[in-house]
């Protein structure tokens, strides 16, 4: 999924998610996220750009969704806490269908394989992901992922991004589908794809 205004992470989000307003964003303030319980540091936030995404211990971090409430109506409700793949997949189309995104997002979909990705199903688990991202790019490289490697990737391919045609590199979605594995939702964007763009 579009996850570019990832890049734009700072510590002052650290700051919002500790203020977050939870009549608002019930969801985040809620298991698995707490949000405004246990909201992410500024150092953990910063260290999201400069060290890794996924936790120390080799997992999704989803607390890093705190930082990007925005998508708590199309990933972190539905497909991260209440495991609907099928309403998180409506939700995320409507959305980026709206946004004017869809050809990066197809792209991404094509180019990633997910199209051809049978083995999420809509029972698929963080847990289970997790090993589905293993297998697909390596269990050091997602969880080492850090949102600077945006950045670089898109300098070793700076011709590879369009607004108009989409994403034309297998480098830069692949940095967005090690991007959803470090943050949890590999398996939510795989049904995504499936059930939109690839029919």
């Amino acid at each position: 999924s579009d996850l570019s205004s990832w890049r734009q992470v700072s510590e002052t989000s650290a700051e919002a998610a500790r203020e977050m307003n939870c009549t608002v964003h019930q969801t985040l303030c809620e298991a698995p996220f707490n949000c405004r319980s246990n909201p992410p540091t500024p150092e953990e936030v910063l260290s999201w750009s400069t060290v890794r995404v996924a936790t120390k211990d080799g997992h999704p971090n989803l607390k890093a969704w705190c930082v990007q409430p925005e998508y708590e109506d199309t990933i972190a409700k539905p497909c991260l806490k209440d495991r609907d793949l099928q309403a998180s997949t409506q939700k995320m189309y409507d959305w980026v269908i709206a946004e004017g995104k869809e050809e990066r997002e197809a792209s991404y979909s094509f180019l990633e394989g997910h199209c051809v990705n049978m083995n999420v199903t809509y029972d698929t688990t963080v847990e289970e992901a997790e090993a589905l991202c293993d297998a697909k790019y390596g269990h050091e490289t997602w969880t080492s992922f850090k949102l600077s490697d945006f950045d670089i990737v898109e300098e070793l391919h700076p011709n590879a991004t369009s607004t108009v045609t989409g994403f034309h590199s297998r480098a830069i979605t692949a940095a967005y589908g090690i991007a959803a594995c470090a943050m949890g939702n590999f398996h939510c964007d795989v049904i995504y794809c499936r059930d939109t763009y690839c029919k």
